[in-house]
C-alpha cells in the first residue's frame, strides 16, 4: 500500500482513492490508498505497493522518495495484514486512474489533524456497522484506511473503531 504525500499542493497533501463497485469486493467503494496484493514477481511489499500504484493511478513512484514504512496493519474481517509505505513527491504527478478506481483526490494532511472523528453508519458485507470515520467531501473514510491515517499523524484512537448494528 502506497501514502503518497504532495508537497506540491497548497497544503502538503495525501492520495485517496475511491475504489470501483465491484460485485465481491469486500472493499468496494470504499475509499483507500493505492495497493493491492502482492504478485508472483513482487519481489518485496514495497515493490507490490510500487506495482499497483502505477497500476491503479498512473504514478510511477520510483522516482519520488520512499520515507519508509508504518508498522502493518490487519484487515478486521480477514485479518490481512497491510503493510503501508511512505513516499514523498519529488515532482508534480498526473494521475491517470485504472478500472479499479472510481475518483482519486488529495486531502490536506492538516485536514486529518485538525478534524475530530465522528460516528456514521456504513455498509460492510451486506450489513450494517457504525464506524468511527472521517467525513470529507461526502465520503467515508473508515476501517483501516483511518486507522493508518491516523498512525500517520500520530492520533490514537479507540482500537475497535467500528461495531455491527443489529
Amino acid at each position: 500500500m502506497s501514502i503518497i504525500l504532495n508537497p506540491f499542493l497548497t497544503n502538503e497533501s495525501l492520495l485517496l482513492i475511491a475504489r470501483t463497485r465491484r460485485e465481491g469486493d469486500v472493499w468496494s467503494g470504499q475509499v483507500a490508498f493505492p495497493g493491492g496484493r502482492k504478485a508472483v514477481n513482487d519481489d518485496n511489499l514495497c515493490q507490490t505497493a510500487l506495482r499497483e500504484t502505477r497500476e491503479e493511478v498512473g504514478v510511477s513512484l520510483s522516482d519520488h522518495d520512499l520515507l519508509g514504512a508504518l508498522p502493518a496493519v490487519y484487515t478486521r474481517t480477514n485479518g490481512i495484514g497491510v503493510l503501508p509505505f511512505v513516499f514523498r513527491l519529488k515532482t508534480a504527478v498526473r494521475l491517470a486512474p485504472n478500472y479499479e478506481v472510481a475518483d482519486s483526490f488529495w486531502v490536506p494532511l492538516h485536514y486529518f489533524r485538525d478534524t475530530q472523528p465522528v460516528q456514521a453508519a456504513v455498509d460492510l458485507e451486506g450489513g450494517h456497522v457504525l464506524a468511527e470515520c472521517y467525513m470529507c467531501e461526502g465520503r467515508v473514510i473508515w476501517g483501516l484506511t483511518f486507522r493508518i491515517i491516523n498512525q500517520l499523524i500520530g492520533r490514537r484512537t479507540n482500537s475497535t473503531d467500528w461495531r455491527r448494528l443489529p
